[in-house]
């Protein structure tokens, strides 16, 4: 299955056990789980045409700049 852009790709809650919000990610490959590196490393995918490199680079900046500020969460556990 491929997502595509506006797919919803999971919904948040918290019952059990856990610890605030996650999202199950596995690779399958012929139905066999994979270490996703390993199996998306080996995807280059399609060159970025000529054109488009500057405003690439551009938002790939913006982006990894705003990733090192983002605040990481942190749970205790719960106790009665």
């Amino acid at each position: 299955t491929r997502v595509t852009m506006g797919s919803t790709i999971g919904f948040v809650g918290m019952t059990g056990y856990a610890t605030g919000p996650h999202l199950h990610f596995e690779v399958l490959v012929g139905g066999v789980q994979r270490d996703p590196r390993q199996a998306l490393a080996s995807n280059s995918g399609d060159p970025i045409p000529a054109g488009e490199r500057k405003l690439f680079q551009r938002l790939r900046t913006q982006t990894l700049a705003g990733l090192s500020q983002a605040r990481v969460a942190s749970a205790a556990p719960i106790t009665d």
